[in-house]
């Protein structure tokens, strides 16, 4: 078989690569949707007996991500009207985006915003997935609730959603009572964030998830408006000497500690005794 020239091989790679994980993630996704069951498909006299790939090609919808370029599973074609329909959906093709590039567009992480500064950025409660609403000794951020617990026992409870169903939606680091140690994370800017989530849900084309292509945290439930943004509106700031007291005095024990105390004997004392006597003559 003669072989394609270099420059045609290089331009046709990357199709026939895009091509091959398309079908694989149709056939794949076919087999996890039990299509692959239908009698077109195991009877002999069906149309795609013998022919699971090209059935899956035709029943499933891929995608190709905007933002990563990878493909995407973005659910079956059940009839013609399904396909009608997707021809006139008014998802732009700057929308198409999978999970993973959904969520950076989120702003999760981030501390700044390009178009709002750090003025707007929503921060996550340390002890629970909530926004939180107070910053306090310059370093704990609290919601409403576990702020009030922490006002009556100093030791509010970690409620960790361990990336299930969580209602912040977004990636983020397990709670932690240390903010030194985690815990302490930027949901990025509320405002990009309320627009782009608005833009999203109206989206047509949505990636289907699953076990294997869910993120931590992922927004399980974005056609509903549940989460609302709300942003901090009380911060309390004080001097570090008073957020870090206990800190402070610990290091200053153990300084005290470690410094060398002198022990002076009776016969030393007699001899300093003796001595500012003499000065004093």
């Amino acid at each position: 078989m003669k072989q394609l020239p270099r420059e045609i091989a290089l331009e046709l790679g990357p199709i026939i690569s895009l091509k091959q994980k398309c079908e694989k993630l149709a056939i794949e996704n076919a087999d996890e949707q039990g299509i692959l069951k239908d009698a077109r498909v195991v009877e002999e006299s069906g149309d795609y007996y013998g022919k699971a790939q090209a059935f899956a090609n035709k029943r499933c919808s891929i995608y190709q991500c905007h933002s990563c370029k990878v493909p995407y599973f973005g659910g079956l074609i059940d009839c013609e009207q399904e396909m009608a329909n997707a021809e006139q959906n008014k998802t732009q093709k700057e929308d198409l985006l999978c999970q993973d590039c959904l969520l950076k567009e989120f702003g999760a992480g981030e501390t700044s915003c390009i178009a709002h500064g750090t003025a707007k950025i929503d921060w996550k409660c340390m002890f629970c997935c909530s926004n939180a609403l107070f910053k306090c000794f310059g370093t704990h951020f609290f919601c409403n609730s576990c702020h009030d617990e922490y006002n009556r026992s100093r030791n509010p409870p970690l409620k960790d959603c361990h990336g299930i169903n969580c209602p912040l939606g977004i990636a983020h680091p397990p709670p932690n009572k240390d903010p030194k140690k985690g815990g302490v994370y930027p949901l990025g800017c509320g405002i990009c964030r309320s627009e782009k989530l608005e833009k999203l849900q109206k989206r047509d084309i949505k990636q289907v998830t699953s076990e294997k292509n869910m993120p931590k945290a992922y927004l399980y439930h974005i056609k509903k408006r549940e989460f609302d943004i709300i942003r901090p509106d009380v911060e309390i700031e004080v001097p570090d000497w008073f957020a870090f007291a206990e800190e402070i005095e610990e290091e200053r024990i153990r300084i005290l500690n470690k410094t060398p105390v002198p022990i002076f004997t009776v016969a030393d004392q007699r001899r300093r005794e003796k001595a500012m006597q003499k000065k004093m003559r």
